[in-house]
């Protein structure tokens, strides 16, 4: 799957520009989100990248699918899904003819309709191909929408305020099948919105559009480093780990067990300076971190597991600093001391987050699925996973490894504070 591209793109309304130039790519299995006060433009940007933009409004600049060129084809040939506020479905056909009328033509009837069925299995709705779309609730005409958008196979997809229709409830139901799903076909997505929780949601890079009268447009990225680019690789080998694990009666909380005992060895053997042996232990302990999400994913996820998850990470992130200290206590115990601070710190800015954001009824497939919400920050599970094995491999270099991230730990809890007060109004 490849890359949404948008370069150097500017909109006019008689003479009036409504933007600043602007440059966007979106990655495959990522969402960005398109925010800005009304008459900034966003769903104008949307129809210069689908092609429907009225002629009444000039466009400049290009849009692309990986190398290839849209920006002078039809709509029907540039091969994006667009899902917008109404679903949109055919009320002279049901929910089945719906999805069979967005497949591209080919196959026999009897093999499109079990294709038809099985998408609608993905989403909960089994057994709704012959419903009348009428009598569906506004969240599942949304989940049909969205499958009669991926029926056609689309190489992107262009999301135009698609919850803005529904009760808080259904809106919640509604972001977790369309972002799931983008994440979990690896497409890349472009959301429109004017909700706050629905950026949170998404997780993604945020594009801020202003009018220019007041202050020039500009894009804004979220401070990740390394884990929003590798979530998409980590994620694929990790979940087919998951499911071969599962369907041999594997449970996650065993998982978590044996992370926990491997996180532990680990921290004894930096203690007794045995740094080789406590690097492959490291490895264990987050590569069997990483595997009980999976494993719950693909059979039963528990609040006890997401429960036990939380813990026995903080368990061993504080074994590992207070291992090095015990280790050479002259050089290592202030550093270490430091270190502990910020993980203290960074806990408390993202369980704060994870309570208020379950009181409100938000949720993110950001990090993957998750038994809580989960506030993307500047410092997440690959930049510790790295700072460990660094100190492990180095462990000379570890006091400054650990003021140093200390010191992005303080700033991942501004980071997420500011966003907090953003959202949490």
């Amino acid at each position: 799957m490849n890359s949404l591209i948008a370069e150097q793109v500017t909109l006019r309304i008689a003479g009036k520009r409504l933007f600043a130039p602007l440059d966007i790519e979106v990655d495959p299995g990522t969402v960005v989100s398109v925010t800005g006060p009304s008459g900034s433009g966003k769903s104008s940007l949307l129809g210069f990248l689908s092609g429907t933009l009225p002629e009444a409004i000039e466009a400049a600049g290009t849009v692309r699918v990986g190398e290839e060129d849209l920006t002078g084809l039809p709509p029907e040939t540039r091969g994006l899904g667009l899902l917008v506020q109404d679903a949109l479905l055919f009320p002279h056909l049901s929910v089945a003819g719906n999805l069979l009328f967005g497949m591209r033509p080919g196959g026999g009837a009897a093999a499109r309709r079990r294709r038809a069925d099985e998408a609608l299995q993905s989403l909960g709705l089994d057994g709704f191909g012959d419903r009348d779309p009428a009598t569906l609730s506004g969240g599942q005409k949304t989940r049909v929408a969205l499958l009669r958008v991926l029926l056609s196979e689309p190489r992107a997809l262009l999301l135009d305020e698609p919850f803005g229709a529904l009760d808080v409830k259904a809106r919640a139901r509604a972001r977790e099948a369309v972002f799931a799903t983008v994440r979990r076909r690896g497409l890349p997505a472009l959301l429109v919105t004017h909700d706050e929780q629905d950026v949170v949601a998404a997780g993604g890079p945020v594009v801020e559009l202003e009018l220019p009268e007041t202050v020039p447009g500009r894009s804004i990225r979220r401070f990740d480093m390394l884990d929003a680019t590798q979530r998409p690789v980590i994620d694929k080998p990790l979940n087919a780990a998951g499911r071969w694990l599962a369907a041999r009666g594997v449970r996650a909380d065993i998982v978590t067990a044996t992370g926990l005992v491997a996180g532990l060895l680990a921290a004894l053997a930096v203690a007794l300076q045995l740094f080789a042996a406590a690097f492959v232990l490291v490895l264990c302990n987050r590569l069997l971190d990483g595997l009980d999400g999976a494993v719950a994913r693909a059979s039963v996820a528990t609040d006890r597991g997401g429960y036990l998850d939380i813990v026995v990470d903080y368990v061993f992130y504080g074994s590992i600093p207070l291992a090095f200290a015990i280790a050479d206590p002259a050089r290592n115990a202030v550093p270490a001391a430091a270190l502990l601070a910020g993980f203290c710190l960074t806990a408390a800015s993202f369980l704060a987050f994870a309570v208020i954001a379950a009181k409100r009824g938000l949720e993110t497939d950001a990090q993957g699925r998750k038994s809580f919400f989960y506030s993307r920050g500047l410092i997440e599970g690959t930049e510790t996973i790295l700072l460990f094995l660094l100190v492990t491999a180095m462990p000379h270099w570890f006091p400054v490894l650990a003021w140093l991230f200390a010191f992005l730990c303080v700033l991942t809890a501004v980071q997420r504070s500011a966003l907090a007060i953003t959202v949490f109004r």
